[in-house]
């Protein structure tokens, strides 16, 4: 856009016309690109072109979708004194007489043909082998929604327009001030996004529920939550609630992904109760921007300590990767761009983004000074590193920009960068070919400041991957330390990839481990190097694992001689709400359970007074992390004189 934030943006107002019937027509292109899945930016009907400001949570925006009815009566923005205002919390005085958007956002044949379009998709895309994942935020919706209806679109009362309006209790106003109450909370005082109030209502609680629930039934493969550590407002309640969303969610299709955007340790949500996996910042988005670029992902900022640090970037994968899960790490979702952030082909040319106050920036200077070779290296990383690989629309053929809304740029069909996209559907292949890249173990092979050169093998009983980047502007020959992946002397190996600022390669090349167990090989400027080839090691025996208890100990005796508790320890963590379904201690006694790590408690208020107990556990116990059961049905007997 030409329009500057401080002359008043359009620039969510802005529609290229792109539609869910387009997305069907390139089916076919994505399916040659090798793609298994698509997640959707929010789908549900809205105002804005990003539409993370829902109207209407059960129902496909027609404007995406089918428009079946429709009627004249477009608004004049000039006799909107918000429309030119920089004050951009202001409420628009002429939407309520919008009648052409009116009727094809509340039209039913409009919404019920948009949903039956996205039924369609996903239809078609699966046939495809590919799945559909939507967007869920339920953190805010948006001031145009039906609950508030800020802009007087629907015909029933919002909690915006009257106080006893049904839907009051779904936001928080600090005022009495009714009709037209501005006081309502909203995300960031954004007023465009009304903070969602689920504490003090649960109808709604339960109407987010079964939004979950129905679009899994409609085909989805899940849900990305957005701003999902925000929701609530308090930490044990913003748990609480993505256990049960976790739970409907599940209980409708048990393999549906459910996974977070969020920024730092996600731990605290990936125990098996709420979150599958998070968008990967930590430890991926983040580690390697900074690495290959030195910039700050918004292209707000440069760091030159980071950049090219091998080291460190080597020190903080592995920090930030021990604080995830094995089994969420190797799902992550790893994005190199999105729509919250510059395009990583854009952050290559190292340049600040000087317009970030402003926004005045100049579109055209996205592309100015960019390394391809630079994105090849993320792209390569990306896709041989643990975790899901995740394009967003246009990398894979070089299309650039600032952050948010440059990031949104329309896909350049029939101006793509080819050599791009046949690296990225080689690359692709490779990925999908070795089964170590997607469940094998990691080491660091080499990290080296001097050469910038960053090296990593990717092992399992099946095959390896070893990867070399190389992030200086010369050509370095290096030995990689190949005997730590149990390669020796003589052994043969193949490159199966290079690649470089110009150009790629997928043809085959033999290489052969040296006396020293190295692999010398020459990986060129801005370029990289992948090695695959067969595992020498020898599967182990298959053997199904499970958890057993170790010990069980009554203890605490009081004066009297009562036993307040009985301990159990197990060979792993337990999973908390197996344990009341699978724990019992005979006697009828009411009992309470605490579990630490691999110990669990069992407390009696009443004592355990004299008399004969049994402990029984029950060979459902499973384990916190895989879901492993109990070896087989415990029984500990014991009595208190």
């Amino acid at each position: 856009s030409k329009t500057t934030y401080k002359d008043g943006s359009n620039r969510t107002r802005e529609f290229f016309g792109g539609d869910i019937d387009g997305v069907i027509q390139k089916l076919p292109y994505l399916k040659s690109l090798g793609v298994d899945g698509i997640y959707f930016n929010p789908l549900f009907v809205s105002p804005s072109n990003h539409k993370y400001d829902a109207a209407d949570y059960e129902n496909i925006d027609p404007h995406l979708g089918v428009i079946v009815e429709d009627a004249d009566g477009l608004v004049d923005p000039s006799k909107d004194p918000s429309y030119k205002s920089k004050d951009f919390n202001r409420a628009s005085e002429v939407n309520k007489n919008a009648k052409k958007f009116i009727t094809r956002v509340t039209s039913q044949k409009n919404l019920d043909a948009s949903n039956k379009k996205l039924k369609e998709l996903i239809d078609k895309a699966n046939a495809l082998g590919i799945k559909v994942i939507l967007d869920g935020v339920f953190n805010h919706c948006g001031s145009f929604n039906k609950w508030l209806d800020r802009e007087h679109i629907y015909p029933e009362n919002g909690a915006y327009e009257t106080a006893d309006s049904k839907y009051n209790k779904y936001f928080k106003f600090k005022e009495d001030k009714w009709p037209n109450n501005e006081s309502y909370e909203s995300w960031w005082d954004y007023k465009t996004l009304p903070k969602l109030n689920y504490e003090d209502s649960p109808e709604l609680y339960n109407k987010i529920m079964d939004v979950s629930k129905k679009w899994v039934k409609e085909g989805i493969a899940g849900w990305r939550l957005d701003v999902a550590s925000d929701l609530g407002h308090t930490a044990k309640f913003n748990h609480k609630f993505w256990a049960d969303l976790r739970k409907s969610v599940k209980g409708t299709n048990p393999d549906a992904v459910v996974f977070a955007e969020v920024y730092g340790d996600a731990s605290a949500w990936l125990k098996g109760e709420e979150w599958d996996t998070v968008m990967n910042y930590d430890s991926f988005f983040e580690p390697i921007t900074f690495y290959l670029t030195g910039m700050e992902k918004h292209s707000y900022s440069y760091n030159g300590k980071l950049h090219n640090n091998a080291l460190e970037f080597d020190k903080i994968m592995k920090e930030t990767m021990a604080k995830m899960p094995w089994q969420s790490l190797e799902i992550s979702m790893n994005q190199l761009s999105n729509h919250d952030h510059s395009r990583f082909i854009t952050r290559t040319n190292n340049t600040v983004d000087e317009g970030k106050d402003d926004d005045t920036r100049k579109p055209e200077l996205a592309m100015v000074g960019v390394n391809k070779g630079i994105l090849k290296e993320a792209t390569v990383f990306q896709m041989t590193w643990m975790g899901a690989p995740t394009l967003y629309y246009g990398d894979e053929a070089g299309l650039g920009g600032w952050t948010d809304p440059d990031n949104r740029r329309t896909y350049p069909w029939g101006k793509e960068d080819n050599e791009l996209l046949e690296f990225n559907k080689k690359l692709i292949k490779i990925h999908k070919q070795y089964s170590s890249i997607s469940d094998g173990s990691t080491i660091t092979l080499i990290a080296d400041n001097a050469t910038k050169i960053y090296s990593y093998g990717r092992w399992n009983n099946n095959d390896f991957v070893i990867t070399a980047l190389n992030n200086d502007s010369a050509d370095h020959d290096i030995a990689i330390k190949s005997y730590l992946l149990g390669l020796s002397a003589g052994d043969s190996l193949n490159v199966v990839f290079r690649s470089d600022k110009d150009s790629h390669s997928d043809k085959t090349e033999k290489i052969t481990v040296s006396d020293k167990g190295t692999i010398n090989v020459k990986v060129k400027a801005f370029g990289t190097v992948i090695i695959a080839g067969v595992s020498k090691r020898e599967p182990e025996p298959a053997a199904k694992y499970t958890m057993s208890v170790v010990k069980c100990t009554p203890s605490d005796k009081s004066s009297n001689g009562a036993i307040d508790k009985i301990t159990i320890e197990f060979s792993d963590i337990p999973e908390k709400s197996s344990v009341l379904k699978s724990v019992s201690v005979s006697g009828g006694a009411k009992l309470t359970y605490a579990v630490s790590g691999k110990t669990l408690v069992i407390y009696n208020k009443a004592k355990f007074k004299k008399g004969k107990y049994d402990v029984v556990i029950g060979a459902g116990l499973k384990t916190l992390f895989g879901s492993y059961e109990l070896d087989s049905d415990y029984k500990y007997s014991f009595e208190v004189k």
